[in-house]
């Protein structure tokens, strides 16, 4: 829904400066790496793509950690 609320323009196409104005601060940090084409605006699709590629990362860190225990 913050999406949706910050998303101003009602056209699906969130720019830098709508996240900073609506106080949307993990896509304000993270505005390059969410926009991986560069088109100057993230969709709520990338939004949610950029999550889950960072919720693996963390749990291919944590398999890695439980893989260091049986060594």
């Amino acid at each position: 829904m913050a999406f949706y609320a910050a998303n101003t323009s009602h056209d699906g196409h969130l720019t830098l400066a709508q996240a900073k104005a609506a106080n949307f601060k993990p896509v304000v940090e993270h505005f390059s790496e969410i926009d991986a084409n560069k088109k100057g605006y993230v969709t709520f699709y990338d939004i949610q793509a950029w999550r889950l590629d960072e919720f693996a990362k963390h749990l291919e860190k944590r398999a890695d950690e439980l893989r260091a225990k049986d060594q």
